[in-house]
């Protein structure tokens, strides 16, 4: 019998790990994708006889995308959002997997920490904490300097940075995932390529650009990926509240069949969002470029 190959080895291990989720998806969201997709182009109506669809076409789809401007709004919101804290999330993920990463009294602990609230992360919980206040902080967009931006021609890095501020707290609850991913690429890196590169004269600057930062570009994309349907999925996001709340509605554009057709304009929305960042970070032009 001939011999697999380390390629086809490789292959078969990751088709093994991904068995699993591929079972799951078959038997349990397969047949639910499906069916939003038929709602989506009808009128759904629940009563005591049972579950009655009248054909629209695509009369769902083109009443949000024009008229639904609550749904519109909501859609541009959000949108904002991840695509200017996403960078933001990854970036200090990966800071703080660095310094996590150096060897350092009550490393393991300092992991936890940072890792804790991925453990008790849940809509409910950060709207409770909200409502008390938990995330009020200085209003630091009063500072003198940002006032500046903000009435001159800078109004487009005010705005990220009073985003930020703003939402800060956010931006640290999202990164505990992000930050053992990074931790878990760090610590494949060979430290005799460091050693090596020091000895030549390279500084930790360009160690990091030149090493560091190239050797983590898989794992960018995968936090990427990662940030970016954590947002926007997150129970307190508008659009999830605003699909939930048109799904047992008996308007003529309410019900399962209308908050379908959001829930399929949100994951397109979604998609490109996802390819733009993919196409920012060039991982197209690299497959290319191999090709």
């Amino acid at each position: 019998m001939k011999k697999m190959s380390m390629k086809k080895r490789k292959a078969l291990f990751g088709y093994l790990f991904t068995l699993p989720w591929l079972i799951g998806f078959l038997s349990f969201t397969l047949f639910p994708l499906v069916d939003s997709l038929y709602m989506a182009f009808h009128k759904v109506q629940i009563s005591a006889d049972g579950i009655s669809t009248k054909f629209l076409g695509t009369g769902n789809l083109m009443y949000a995308l024009s008229l639904d401007f609550e749904f519109l709004d909501a859609i541009f919101e959000i949108s904002k959002y991840i695509l200017i804290l996403t960078p933001l999330i990854v970036i200090l993920a990966l800071i703080l997997a660095m310094l996590l990463n150096r060897k350092l009294w009550f490393r393991t602990f300092f992991r936890a920490i940072y890792f804790l609230p991925v453990i008790i992360l849940s809509g409910g919980l950060m709207n409770s904490l909200e409502k008390n206040g938990a995330f009020d902080i200085v209003d630091l967009t009063e500072n003198s300097i940002l006032r500046w931006m903000n009435h001159s021609g800078f109004y487009q890095i005010y705005y990220v940075i009073e985003l930020l501020l703003k939402n800060i707290f956010y931006v640290l609850w999202f990164s505990g995932v992000q930050i053992l991913i990074y931790l878990s690429g760090l610590q494949k890196l060979d430290q005799a390529t460091y050693e090596a590169a020091y000895i030549d004269g390279a500084s930790n600057w360009q160690a990091f650009w030149k090493l560091t930062f190239p050797a983590m570009k898989q794992f960018t994309i995968l936090n990427i990926v990662y940030t970016v349907v954590l947002i926007a999925t997150f129970p307190t996001s508008k659009v999830v509240t605003l699909i939930m709340k048109n799904m047992f509605g008996q308007g003529d554009f309410q019900g399962l069949g209308y908050s379908s057709a959001l829930s399929w304009i949100y994951f397109v929305v979604i998609i490109l969002i996802m390819f733009l960042f993919l196409a920012l970070t060039g991982i197209g032009t690299e497959r290319k470029r191999k090709g």
